[in-house]
C-alpha cells in the first residue's frame, strides 16, 4: 500500500492506495499524517491476522472459547495467565533457597 497526495474534486488530499486480501483498497485523508497512520495500523492489523492464520484450528477454538469464558466470568485472558504463572503450579514451582 501506498500514500500519494492527490486532487479530488478540486482540493488537494491524500490516498492509501493498495491491495488487502487481493481486493484493491482506497482510502483518502485530508493530510499526510493521518494516512500515514491509518497505513501503519493497517499493516499492524495484517501482522496480527498472520499470527492469528498460523494457529491450528484447534489453538484457534481454545482461544475463542477462553476468551468467551472470561468475559463471561468478568476478567481477562491476561490476568489469568498471571494468575496461573504465579499461583497455579503450586508448591512443585517454587525455588529451594538455601541461607
Amino acid at each position: 500500500m501506498k500514500v500519494k497526495e492527490i486532487t479530488k474534486r478540486g482540493e488537494q488530499r491524500w490516498l492509501v492506495d493498495g491491495k488487502v486480501n487481493g481486493t484493491r483498497q482506497r482510502m483518502f485523508f485530508n493530510t499526510k499524517p493521518q494516512a500515514e497512520r491509518w497505513l501503519k495500523a493497517e499493516q499492524k492489523d495484517a501482522t496480527a491476522l498472520q499470527w492469528w492464520l498460523g494457529l491450528t484450528n484447534g489453538d484457534r477454538i481454545d482461544m475463542m472459547n477462553a476468551f468467551e469464558r472470561s468475559r463471561d466470568i468478568g476478567f481477562t485472558l491476561l490476568s489469568a495467565v498471571d494468575h496461573f504463572a504465579i499461583e497455579g503450579r503450586g508448591r512443585q514451582f517454587l525455588k529451594k533457597i538455601t541461607l
